[in-house]
């Protein structure tokens, strides 16, 4: 069984893109874990005759050459969708065939008519026909047993990043790293502001920040947006993390990496969000392990999530066929 794992529109495999970070850990683990015969590569570079099965992190639409070139070889292709907000759009002829992979624990996973109508009531973007199959593949909880991931934090230690990070940290004990959809930014409070937040996000700057907030931003720092391990990097200076909730992640109930993020930062949770949503998510951090004073224990979360774990390396067997 020869596998390899890819995503569908970056034409280079590095560690500091974001979009590599979960592919990078499933193939970690199905090294570490299984030693499978298992690739990682561009998607462009592959010669998908070469497989038995393809794994492919999609958002947004694969190039149509590279498409049918994966139709015409015959591989059995496994997709992942590890993000309720962007657009999917898969050829019919291919999607009838594949898997369909993802976090979302909104869908049943036992009846693939009834996930079908869930989500595509729930995600209208998403813009492919009926799979041959749903199954749960929780990718969030990764990050908490991937040596790889914890090696990249640790390297960061060691490098310049750091000091400039601080430097430039020091007038806030707050940050909020992510991207800015129109159901977060206006969560934020005129105290919150005037306390001072180190906003970690592309494209964005005081004036753009102020015209969506409607909020002074003297006390406001903008970076760009930066790696997940940097991210938690950022963190550790910080005595607050803000985690906004977004709609989509919310209604789709995602495990995802924000959580493993906040974990490892050992910061103070703000959660910003509408009143029956922070109910929700409150009691679904406390019975997680969050602490009274909204700090995420790593190990409690590890300890929580793993049957989360079994779930993944499970799947991971049914796409070896062990």
């Amino acid at each position: 069984m020869k596998i390899c794992i890819t995503h569908a529109w970056h034409d280079e495999v590095t560690k500091n893109h974001i979009i590599w970070c979960n592919p990078i850990m499933v193939y970690e683990r199905m090294l570490s874990k299984f030693n499978a015969n298992v690739d990682i590569k561009a998607i462009q570079d592959i010669d998908f005759a070469e497989y038995d099965k393809i794994i492919l992190f999609i958002t947004g639409k694969i190039d149509e050459k590279i498409e049918n070139k994966i139709i015409e070889s015959g591989v059995e292709v496994i997709f992942i969708a590890d993000d309720p907000n962007y657009e999917i759009n898969i050829n019919p002829e291919l999607i009838k065939k594949s898997i369909m992979m993802n976090s979302y624990q909104l869908l049943s996973f036992n009846s693939v008519n009834k996930d079908d109508s869930v989500l595509k009531e729930a995600l209208p973007h998403y813009k492919f026909n009926r799979p041959k199959a749903y199954r749960f593949f929780p990718m969030g909880v990764l990050p908490l047993y991937s040596k790889w991931y914890i090696s990249q934090i640790e390297q960061l230690n060691k490098l310049k990043y750091r000091e400039d990070l601080v430097r430039q940290s020091l007038k806030t004990k707050s940050i909020y790293c992510g991207s800015l959809k129109e159901d977060r930014f206006k969560k934020f409070t005129k105290e919150e502001f005037d306390n001072g937040i180190d906003f970690f996000t592309n494209r964005l700057n005081k004036q753009k920040l102020n015209e969506l907030t409607g909020l002074d931003t003297k006390n406001i720092i903008c970076h760009k947006k930066i790696t997940p391990y940097e991210v938690v990097h950022a963190m550790t200076f910080m005595d607050n993390v803000y985690f906004l909730l977004e709609d989509r992640m919310q209604l789709m109930n995602n495990i995802y990496l924000r959580y493993a993020e906040m974990a490892y930062s050992g910061a103070r949770i703000i959660i910003k969000g509408e009143p029956y949503q922070l109910k929700e998510e409150y009691f679904k951090l406390r019975s997680w392990g969050m602490t009274k004073d909204n700090i995420l224990p790593v190990e409690a979360l590890k300890s929580a999530w793993k049957p989360y774990l079994t779930i993944i390396d499970n799947e991971i067997k049914k796409i070896l066929e062990i």
